[in-house]
């Protein structure tokens, strides 16, 4: 939509901290910190002028679109499994004394359940990590992003299974009773269902942290350029 509307002549003005989506949709990007313009010009010209270093581009799991068809979309940087990955390299010890990696979803709730809880298909498929077809851990992604992964992940468990009972901590301090517990998921998965998007060819746009256009469809269909993300329902 924004490439057509530029197609049509009109600028489009667009706020984003994420450069591999400035990249596919902008002519021209501008760095902007406390009201004051650092750089302008195309993401790679701001790269090459704030990176003298060399770079290394290194193709892992058969390239973007092999790592798409598995894991529901390329490498974002974004991503929990990039992410992890920039972990490990840049705090080795850190990492090595981390116990667990969970996302916001399993973090609370293992809040609520007084021990680790485990993750659902639709959330844990946002993380580069996940086999969709399976729904488990990719040992190929986890092995790419940092050893030992695998035993530092929750397990992932059917949105629709009791994994426990509130903890006695929420119990016992504000008289709740022993409340049965299922995995958590994530804002999109959960938007999704609460807006009623059950349908194939309704969709919903969220304009949060990564602004978000998504909806149900009937089979998985992946793009040629891998810029989808295509989760896994619970």
């Amino acid at each position: 939509m924004i490439r057509q509307l530029a197609a049509d002549g009109k600028t489009v003005l667009v706020s984003s901290h994420i450069l591999t989506e400035l990249a596919e949709m902008c002519d021209r990007v501008g760095i902007i910190e406390r009201g004051r313009l650092l750089a302008v010009g195309t993401v790679d010209e701001i790269q090459r002028k704030q990176t003298p270093h060399r770079s290394v581009n290194v193709r892992i799991l058969g390239g973007a679109a092999e790592l798409s068809t598995h894991t529901g979309s390329r490498a974002f940087e974004r991503f929990t499994g990039p992410q992890i990955r920039k972990f490990f390299k840049t705090d080795p010890a850190g990492y090595a004394a981390t116990d667990r990696v969970h996302l916001v979803s399993s973090f609370m709730a293992s809040l609520l359940a007084g021990r680790h809880a485990p993750l659902e298909p639709g959330d844990a498929s946002g993380m580069n990590l996940m086999e969709l077809a399976e729904r488990r851990w990719a040992p190929a992604a986890l092995d790419a992003t940092a050893p030992d992964l695998a035993r530092k992940l929750p397990p992932i468990h059917e949105s629709w299974t009791v994994t426990g009972t509130l903890s006695p901590y929420w119990q016992k301090r504000y008289g709740f009773g022993p409340a049965c517990l299922v995995p958590w998921s994530g804002d999109n998965p959960s938007s999704l269902i609460g807006l009623g998007l059950v349908t194939p060819g309704a969709l919903g746009v969220s304009l949060g942290t990564s602004d978000t256009v998504f909806g149900p469809i009937a089979r998985p269909t992946h793009l040629a350029n891998a810029t989808s993300h295509l989760p896994r329902r619970g």
